[in-house]
């Protein structure tokens, strides 16, 4: 809005200013057109009334003048004012393009913060997978020695039993050959022997040995469940070392498969940080952009508060100076009041003016009558004298052969006596012969220039006129001037 005023401002001025040039030139045309008039024409009071007329329209042109210097100062200062809103708007950017870098510092240190949140939390929970990992095959590895100490042991006392179980055998064995011997040899020699006591005794040992195989027979048997108990322990230890195998295999893919996700992990962590040195890199630069931008808001701030000092400096210049304007102002406007009255005044004596231009118009169209009737006149006058012209040459003619013939004989005659006196005569002669015609033309000559004078007062008259409607105009557009600047006063 600004710009478009102060665009408009600048196209009225130039305007104006070519309005006042081509005024000037013209009041300086009439006014030397005048001047001849005004001291031929015109009575001592319409000099005056003119002379006026002049000191106002001069007084009129300083003033312009002077409003056309308050009005450049305002628009200059205008422009200052409008620098200074162009550097605080390059400030209020700067400031903005500072919080949009800041905030992008801001979410990329999160995002790195999240990226090292989220690495450390991956770590984490890989370690603790790791070490669920390893205690887990600590544990079946326990579980393995424990199976293995428990069939080593089972294997030990399995073959402490068969052994027991053999020796029992074979002690077993070696009684009932010794009791066989024994009966066989009792029986050999004591065949004859039938005392009750020794076949008691027998008996007895007999019963013992009998309870003793029975003992054996029956400890046979629980070596034998043993065994099958051992056979049990042994399948089941079999499953227990499949089961182990299996655990170790899968210990093994767990141990490939955290390999590989410790690769991965590498591979990530390499490529999160080398996205992290770009992003400290980018940040680097960042900060560097940011101090960069403080240096220059810095500057703009120190600019900025010069010139808001000078602007201050210059606003309170420029009060001052409306102040001094409004003064000057309410003295014009004085003067214009002054300036109406005289200008009613003047326009009174204008009326009066124009009475007198009417008669004047009335005298000059009794002139043009005359004129007209005088040229009718003329005109017969000169055809009459063309005749007569006609006539004259042919007399002339023959007085001249008839004066040449004189001439030659009073030359003859009196070229002794009177040598002068002829050359005089001939002289007076030719300049009554030469007199006869300037006569004729300087009567036409001012019959024409009197014409002329009537058409160049009626020129001036117009001009006069035309003159006091500029003058009205410009009182016109004057007060219309001083309207608008104080409109805008009050809207400034």
């Amino acid at each position: 809005m600004i710009n478009g005023d102060e665009n408009d401002e600048k196209t009225q001025q130039g305007k104006l200013r070519k309005m006042l040039e081509e005024r000037t030139r013209e009041l300086e045309a009439t006014r030397r057109q005048l001047g001849a008039l005004e001291r031929e024409k015109f009575p001592p009071d319409a000099l005056a009334l003119l002379a006026q007329k002049r000191e106002l329209h001069a007084q009129l042109e300083r003033e312009e003048m002077e409003k056309h210097e308050l009005l450049s100062q305002i628009n200059a200062m205008i422009g200052e004012m409008e620098k200074l809103k162009g550097a605080s708007s390059e400030i209020e950017e700067f400031k903005n393009e500072m919080e949009e870098l800041k905030s992008a510092f801001g979410k990329k240190e999160a995002e790195v913060q999240r990226e090292k949140k989220q690495r450390e939390t991956e770590r984490v929970e890989a370690e603790r997978r790791e070490r669920v990992s390893i205690m887990e095959r600590e544990r079946m590895e326990e579980e393995l020695r424990e199976r293995d100490e428990l069939l080593r042991e089972l294997t030990e006392t399995s073959d402490e039993l068969g052994r027991a179980l053999n020796e029992s055998n074979n002690e077993l064995r070696r009684v009932k050959e010794e009791l066989e011997e024994e009966k066989t040899k009792w029986r050999k020699e004591h065949e004859n022997n039938t005392e009750k006591d020794e076949e008691n005794k027998m008996e007895k040992r007999i019963k013992e040995l009998e309870m003793a195989t029975e003992e054996l027979k029956r400890e046979n048997k629980e070596l034998k469940k043993e065994m099958s108990n051992y056979d049990e322990a042994k399948k089941e230890l079999k499953r227990t070392r499949e089961e182990v195998k299996e655990a170790n295999e899968r210990v093994g893919r767990a141990k490939e498969e955290m390999e590989k996700k410790k690769r991965e992990w590498g591979e990530r962590e390499s490529v999160e940080q080398l996205k992290k040195e770009e992003t400290e890199k980018t940040l680097e630069l960042d900060k560097e952009k940011m101090m960069e931008m403080e240096k220059k808001v810095i500057g703009m701030n120190s600019k900025l508060e010069r010139e808001r000092e000078e602007w201050n400096e210059k606003e309170r210049k420029l009060t001052e100076e409306r102040q001094a304007t409004e003064k000057e102002m309410a003295k014009q406007s004085e003067r214009a009041f002054k300036l109406a009255e005289e200008v009613q005044k003047f326009g009174q004596k204008l009326s009066k003016m124009e009475e007198k231009e009417r008669e004047w118009t009335e005298k000059m169209d009794r002139v043009e009558d005359e004129k007209a009737e005088l040229a009718a006149e003329l005109l017969a006058e000169k055809r009459r004298m063309e005749k007569r012209e006609t006539e004259f040459e042919m007399a002339k003619r023959l007085l001249e052969e008839k004066e040449e013939r004189i001439r030659e004989k009073e030359r003859a005659q009196n070229a002794q006596q009177f040598p002068g006196t002829t050359e005089e005569t001939h002289v007076e002669q030719q300049q009554q012969q030469q007199t006869k015609v300037p006569m004729a033309k300087a009567r036409k000559e001012r019959d024409g220039n009197d014409g002329d004078e009537i058409c160049r007062l009626s020129a001036e008259l117009e001009k006069q006129r035309r003159l006091v409607t500029v003058l009205r105009k410009k009182l016109q557009q004057r007060e219309l001037e001083e309207k608008m600047a104080k409109e805008r006063k009050e809207g400034k």
